[in-house]
C-alpha cells in the first residue's frame, strides 16, 4: 500500500543544489584569496592556486560554498556579495563567518516564499469549493431541491452535476459544448474533458498530464447522506436533520481520480471512511476522502461553509458529518 499524500522526492532540487553548490566553490576559493590570477602573456591569463594555500583551508571553504549551493538563488548572484568580502575583509576566518552567515539568511528569506504560497493555495482550493456551493444554492433557489449527482437525457445517459451545474458557475459556452446524448467518454465530448474548469482543479495537486482531466472534488452519496438512492433532498430536510452546518456536502478527493465528467461521486457505503486512507497504486487513496494539503481536506457542508477537517478525525464523527438525520450533533470547532 502506497501511503496518500505521496512522498516525492525533489531530485530536481537536489541536482540544482549539487550543480549550484559545484559552481560556488571556485567562487569561494576566489573571494578568500586561494584562487589567484596571475599575468602569463601580454593578452593571455589563466587561473593557478596560490601556494599560500594548505588543505585545511580549502577544506574550510567548502561549507560556505554547501550554505551558498543550497540556497535558493543561483551562486551567480552572489558575485556582489563576494566582491565585498574579498576587498572589505582580511581575514581569511572572517570572510568564511561572512559569506555563510549571509548566505544562510538569504536562503531563510528566501524559503518563506515557498511556505507562502501554501495559504493561497488553501485559499483558492477553499474558494473552489465556495464557488461550487453558491452555485449548489442558486439551483436550489430555482429548482426547490438539492442537485441530483447525477442526471439521465432522452436517451437516458447520465450526465455529472459537474457539468450540469455549470451555466450555474458562468461556464454557459463549456455546457453548450457538451452532448448529453452522449457518454461522458465519447469523442464527442472529448473536448469538454479536456477543458476542465479552475474551479474544479485544487493547485496543491502537483502537475501531470495524466490528471489534467480530473476533478478534485465530488459530492457524497450513499444511505442517509444528501444524496440518498431515493433521490434529492431539500435544505429544510437537512436543516431538520442534524442541520446544514453538520452535514457535509461535498468535499476533496484528489486520490481517487475521478475525470472531471464522469457520473461518478463518493460512495460512503463503498468505500472505507476515512481522510488520506493509503492506496494500491502511488497518487491514489481507497478512501472516501483525499487532499494534498498538509493540514487535513476542505469539507463544503449544506450551509455553503467550507470546513477544514484533519485526517486524523475519530470515522464515528466522519461518519456522523456524512449523514443527514443521524441525530449526531458535531461541533466542528471542537475537532483538532
Amino acid at each position: 500500500m502506497h501511503s496518500f499524500p505521496p512522498q516525492e522526492i525533489p531530485w530536481n532540487w537536489i541536482i540544482y543544489f549539487t550543480l549550484n553548490s559545484l559552481f560556488a566553490f571556485p567562487m569561494v576559493l576566489w573571494t578568500t584569496r586561494l584562487l589567484l590570477f596571475r599575468q602569463v602573456g601580454k593578452n593571455e591569463e589563466h587561473e593557478t592556486i596560490s601556494p599560500r594555500r594548505t588543505k585545511s583551508k580549502i577544506i574550510g571553504c567548502v561549507i560556505p560554498s554547501i550554505s551558498i549551493g543550497t540556497s535558493l538563488i543561483p551562486c551567480f548572484f552572489y558575485l556582489p556579495f563576494l566582491l565585498v568580502a574579498r576587498f572589505s575583509l582580511r581575514s581569511y576566518l572572517g570572510i568564511l563567518l561572512f559569506i555563510t552567515f549571509g548566505s544562510i539568511i538569504c536562503g531563510m528569506l528566501l524559503r518563506g516564499l515557498p511556505e507562502a504560497r501554501g495559504p493561497a493555495i488553501r485559499t483558492q482550493c477553499r474558494n473552489n469549493l465556495k464557488q461550487i456551493g453558491i452555485a449548489v444554492h442558486s439551483y436550489h433557489e430555482f429548482n426547490g431541491q438539492l442537485p441530483s449527482p447525477s442526471y439521465l437525457s432522452e436517451n437516458y445517459t447520465p450526465t455529472s452535476w459537474r457539468v450540469y451545474l455549470l451555466p450555474y458557475m458562468g461556464a454557459t459556452d463549456l455546457w453548450k459544448g457538451y452532448d448529453s446524448n452522449q457518454t461522458w467518454d465519447s469523442p464527442a465530448n472529448a473536448s469538454t474533458l479536456a477543458s476542465r474548469p479552475s474551479f474544479y482543479n485544487c493547485a496543491a495537486v502537483p502537475d501531470d498530464e495524466t490528471l489534467k482531466t480530473v476533478t478534485h472534488y465530488a459530492v457524497v452519496t450513499g444511505q442517509g447522506t444528501v444524496h440518498p438512492p431515493e433521490g434529492p433532498l431539500t435544505l429544510t430536510q437537512v436543516q431538520e436533520g442534524d442541520g446544514t452546518s453538520n452535514t457535509i456536502y461535498a468535499s476533496e478527493v484528489s486520490g481517487v481520480q475521478i475525470p472531471w465528467t464522469e457520473p461518478r461521486d463518493i460512495d460512503v457505503d463503498k468505500l472505507p471512511l476515512g481522510i488520506n486512507l493509503p492506496g494500491k497504486q502511488r497518487g491514489q487513496s481507497e478512501g472516501t476522502f483525499s487532499s494534498y494539503h498538509k493540514e487535513g481536506a476542505f469539507f463544503l457542508m449544506c450551509d455553503g461553509s467550507v470546513q477544514l477537517i484533519d485526517e486524523d478525525i475519530d470515522p464515528q464523527i466522519l461518519k456522523a458529518l456524512t449523514t443527514t438525520n443521524g441525530n449526531e450533533h458535531v461541533n466542528l470547532y471542537d475537532l483538532p
